[in-house]
């Protein structure tokens, strides 16, 4: 599944222009990046409490990925792109990348039962699992036998060895468009481009309207 971009859309913006038409274009053209920059930036904000709302997964990892610390390697889970003069368009994005149940995400707990995690606001205890590094990445992993072994090179001699599958909890960009936050989003946000568009264009007249000439 591809990542989530949602888009904020340019609603109603040309009924803007005409009505300050006599603004010229280069003062119309500045101010629409910024609306739009302004209204994305709360919809980003908004969309981010949602996902912690919904899936139980922290700002701190949304925002930083498994690390939950900024500038570490990890990658965040949701971004957003500002609009420029060339590119109306304010950009959230949403990570297709099934998470790991590990040391960054989840608050993973070894019980005797198995591992205890934490998501979609509950607590799940995988039976039979337990955590280890894993063998590529480091990390502390949540495990669970295949029921399928594998021969192996010890010291001496060839051994066997049981077969293990990391455990993952869910895919954000899937769980994002299931519970249909993009619609949400959109429905909210989008229609007030236009009013702060007008409000910015306002306030240009407002502070400028003795060096202009009458509309």
């Amino acid at each position: 599944m591809a990542d989530v971009k949602i888009f904020s859309v340019q609603s109603d913006i040309e009924s803007v222009q005409k009505t300050f038409a006599s603004l010229g274009n280069n003062v119309k053209h500045r101010f629409l990046p910024f609306a739009i920059n302004q209204v994305g930036s709360k919809a980003f904000t908004k969309s981010v409490r949602m996902t912690t709302e919904t899936l139980g997964v922290p700002k701190r990892n949304l925002l930083h990925g498994s690390s939950g610390t900024k500038g570490e390697s990890s990658k965040p889970i949701m971004t957003k792109k500002q609009s420029q003069a060339k590119n109306l368009s304010f950009e959230i994005k949403v990570k297709s990348r099934w998470l790991h149940i590990s040391e960054g995400y989840f608050k993973p707990l070894q019980t005797k039962a198995g591992v205890k995690s934490t998501y979609y606001n509950r607590r799940y205890t995988h039976k039979g699992s337990w955590l280890g590094k894993g063998k590529n990445s480091g990390k502390v992993l949540a495990y669970l036998p295949t029921g399928k072994t594998k021969m192996v090179r010890g010291k001496r001699k060839m051994i066997k060895r049981s077969v293990l599958k990391a455990l993952w909890a869910f895919n954000p960009a899937r769980e994002f468009m299931k519970a249909r936050l993009s619609e949400t989003i959109l429905n909210e946000f989008a229609p007030q481009i236009k009013d702060r568009y007008e409000d910015k264009l306002n306030q240009y007249i407002a502070k400028h309207q003795s060096k202009m000439k009458p509309m």
